[in-house]
């Protein structure tokens, strides 16, 4: 991680660039790569953005081919510069982040561990490491999405679930491995009628049953049709469609369910 006197006096510039899970922003300051985050992440953890709109700074379009590569399932190889600024203990935390290979994952509390036995201490709170992950200004190439819940669950991403999701599925992770967070009703998803030991395979089907229920189609057709199923499957809302069916069990009333099919038809493509 470079530093030089003439970071903090450059002034910020930005870069918004498309990528297939969403428009992200770039953020540099000089020659360092300063912030990379999704448009609509909450919050943010970029400043305001204030002029230079639009850069083409040589660290963002570096940036810029280095998301490129890894969207495209290559290994985009070594980050451009990065700069990052926070207190001592944020750094350290997002210092670990960048030695998680890509395509494995760790855990907050194994973060913590780590940490605890690099400053002899007996032993640092897993959610502290959970606050300054969620706080890592520079997403993706500062891999925060492969860091998971000490079960394997997915959780605490502030681009949402669904992309941590497809990020790691699309570094070959087999995502089997990673089980869905309890719903906010609180239900067992083994309880939830249809579903059985393979249960994001069985809430995938219900989920698609229940849209094509909605959408006026016959289910098994859904099924059949190779490009529809194709489309569904590598889809950036197959997480959301997850929850879908979670919520299907939970709540028969129509017209909420309704709601959710216009919100699934608008991101389906």
């Amino acid at each position: 991680m470079k530093k030089s006197s003439r970071t903090d006096t450059a002034p910020l510039e930005f870069r918004h660039i498309r990528a297939p899970l969403g428009e992200i922003t770039l953020a540099g300051r000089g020659e360092f790569l300063t912030g990379v985050e999704f448009l609509d992440q909450t919050p943010s953890a970029l400043p305001a953005e204030s002029g230079h709109t639009g850069s083409s700074l040589p660290v963002l379009k570096a940036a810029e081919q280095w998301l490129e590569r890894y969207f495209a399932g290559e290994d985009p190889g070594e980050t451009p510069p990065i700069h990052l600024t926070g207190t001592p203990f944020r750094l350290a935390v997002w210092e670990q982040l960048r030695r998680i290979p890509r395509g494995e994952t760790t855990t907050y509390g194994a973060i913590a561990a780590e940490l605890a036995r690099q400053l002899g201490i007996p032993r640092m709170s897993a959610q502290a490491v959970g606050g300054a992950v969620g706080h890592n200004p520079v997403g993706i190439l500062i891999p925060c999405h492969r860091v998971v819940g000490s079960d394997g669950n997915l959780t605490g991403f502030a681009s949402g679930l669904r992309r941590k999701f497809r990020l790691l599925a699309l570094e070959g992770l087999d995502m089997s491995r990673y089980p869905l967070p309890p719903p906010r009703g609180g239900s067992d998803l083994r309880q939830i009628p249809g579903v059985g030991p393979n249960i994001e395979q069985d809430l995938f089907r219900i989920g698609i049953r229940r849209i094509a229920d909605l959408a006026g189609e016959d289910p098994e057709q859904l099924y059949r049709d190779d490009c529809a199923v194709k489309r569904f499957q590598e889809d950036r809302c197959q997480l959301y469609v997850f929850r879908l069916a979670v919520y299907f069990a939970e709540h028969p009333h129509p017209e909420p369910e309704k709601l959710r099919w216009s919100w699934w038809k608008d991101h389906r493509q």
